[in-house]
């Protein structure tokens, strides 16, 4: 836990973040109808774990990408398979080539060999909608967080992140302490 919030009591905590919680409420209500619609897009769990490698180091040049390059369109499994959904292969070129783009340079030599790792993962499991099964019928969140942690680089953090990224059901009481909530402290 970082020192500034490690610092403070429970119930100061509690109080600053009901407060901010209270002046976002509308900003908040727009990140969960975001979330919402992206759980109902195809692929979306592909999605958020592409998004989890190329956000490591920051944000800036993912979101460049998804704003000036069509990445969305881009990093979506069916662009990737295009050719043949059985050639991991030229999808992992293309995979790699997009990291370029898209993942913090400093963090490059990290951050795709665990993409490419998780790549071909989910391409053993059948895919994003297959990954989506799993993801969605483990029973707790415990066991779920657990699951997200077995693929590379994924941790706590990141594994909470991608719940809240989609409001997963059961993720839906737990925060991920981190720069989204050093603000209020």
């Amino acid at each position: 836990m970082s020192g500034a919030i490690a610092s403070i009591s429970r119930p100061r905590f509690l109080c600053l973040l009901r407060r901010y919680l209270e002046d976002d409420r509308e900003h908040l209500g727009a990140m969960l109808e975001t979330a919402n619609a992206l759980r109902e897009t195809n692929g979306w769990p592909w999605y958020v774990l592409v998004q989890s490698y190329a956000t490591n180091g920051g944000v800036a040049r993912w979101n460049t990408f998804l704003e000036q390059a069509n990445g969305a369109e881009r990093i979506r499994w069916e662009c990737l398979f295009a050719d043949d959904p059985d050639d991991i292969d030229a999808a992992e070129d293309r995979l790699c080539a997009l990291s370029e783009e898209f993942a913090a340079r400093r963090w490059l030599s990290r951050t795709r060999p665990a993409l490419l790792t998780s790549l071909r993962r989910v391409h053993a499991l059948g895919g994003p909608d297959a990954m989506a099964l799993v993801w969605n019928t483990l029973p707790e969140a415990q066991a779920l967080l657990c699951w997200l942690k077995t693929f590379p680089m994924i941790g706590d953090k990141y594994a909470r992140n991608m719940c809240m990224d989609v409001a997963h059901p059961l993720i839906r009481d737990h925060v991920a302490l981190d720069h989204r909530l050093n603000r209020i402290c």
